[in-house]
């Protein structure tokens, strides 16, 4: 069985507040499991690196 993962690789949502990414991630996760994606990664950082 094939298994296909989502990466969120950053929380930078151009043109939507600070405050809004995550409710952004959230919906994000939602749209990819309503698609068929197995799960759903994100990176492990609070704070985005620079760059």
């Amino acid at each position: 069985m094939t298994r296909l993962g989502y990466q969120i690789p950053n929380f930078d949502y151009p043109g939507l507040e600070r405050s809004d990414a995550f409710r952004a991630t959230v919906e994000s996760a939602k749209a990819a499991e309503a698609s068929g994606f197995d799960t759903v990664l994100v990176m492990d950082h609070f704070y985005q690196l620079p760059g």
